[in-house]
């Protein structure tokens, strides 16, 4: 009794989530589809197809359009499975973003939505009170001449550890070294010797924000009907993890 009350709620909410792609395709696609945009073929569901391909095809698309339209000073569209249509902004037009007010265009909002804030961010406190921002602009930016030598020395620090210093060929793991440097960089001005060195401490650092970020992907992957059992999953797997 218990499986086939699984099973409906299951197949209720994969029924929901089929009703409300197909909404949003038919409704949505339509505007997106009068604009510039790569990657479109004429098939049906055009659009949804592109949005899948978009898996291993946006490298492709990118350039694409930069030949196409950018060159031209004209925006174009990229689909994309996890935020959706993409607005490429040529770069003559980069200055005239910046001058849109914040009320219409919120770069705040747009990274909550990146990260799905709302789910991978279980701490309700700082969600309402963004630590970080407060850090950089009232302290960090007042005291750059104070932390600049420390951040420069920790970056020369990161790649003489990741990368060595001597002349023989080796090979260096370019992503995860990165990420090592810029954590203890980063760390140099908040946390400061000797735990900005501290190997334990940086890939710590390192594996609760690739969980973040690959949980938000997830995330935004997933229907809106399954969002919350998605982060429960991701949540449980950390946790395992942690332990």
């Amino acid at each position: 009794m218990l499986i086939s009350t699984h099973f409906t709620v299951l197949a209720i909410a994969l029924s929901i989530s089929l009703l409300s792609w197909i909404y949003f395709w038919q409704n949505e696609s339509k505007f997106w589809v009068s604009q510039p945009t790569v990657g479109l073929q004429k098939q049906k569901f055009a659009w949804l197809r592109a949005t899948f391909r978009s898996l291993y095809r946006t490298r492709e698309w990118a350039f694409e359009g930069y030949k196409k339209y950018s060159k031209s000073n004209t925006p174009f569209i990229v689909p994309s499975l996890d935020r959706g249509p993409i607005v490429i902004v040529p770069p003559r037009q980069i200055r005239q973003v910046y001058s849109i007010a914040e009320d219409i265009l919120d770069v705040d909002d747009t990274q909550d939505q990146t990260l799905q804030i709302r789910w991978t961010v279980w701490d309700k406190a700082v969600l309402k009170e963004r630590l970080h921002v407060n850090v950089i602009r009232n302290q960090l930016n007042r005291n750059l001449t104070r932390v600049t030598e420390a951040i420069a020395d920790d970056i020369n620090f990161g790649f003489g550890r990741m990368w060595g210093t001597g002349t023989e060929w080796r090979d260096v793991k370019v992503w995860d070294t990165c990420l090592r440097i810029i954590a203890g960089a980063a760390n140099g001005a908040f946390c400061g010797k000797p735990l900005c060195r501290n190997p334990a401490f940086l890939d710590s650092l390192r594996d609760h924000a690739m969980s973040v970020f690959s949980g938000a992907l997830l995330i935004s992957i997933s229907p809106w009907p399954f969002n919350y059992a998605t982060d429960l999953k991701l949540f449980a797997s950390f946790q395992l993890e942690d332990h």
